[in-house]
């Protein structure tokens, strides 16, 4: 799952979690949406591309 394709499907995923989530996530909540092994350190890269693109939006990512 390293494609950029895979790569957008996977902060898609990421972000609905969060953003409709009533609890913080950890990276092993985050780990169990995915069918296949996605490592902690792509996860932590992802969480940290959509702390990037949240900061011009009225809400933040915090990690």
């Amino acid at each position: 799952m390293t494609d950029l394709n895979n790569i957008s499907k996977i902060k898609q995923i990421l972000e609905v979690a969060l953003l409709t989530s009533a609890n913080p996530l950890s990276l092993d909540d985050l780990q169990k949406l995915f069918s296949e092994k996605i490592e902690r350190s792509t996860l932590r890269m992802l969480l940290d591309e959509l702390k990037t693109e949240w900061q011009d939006r009225t809400m933040e990512l915090v990690l």
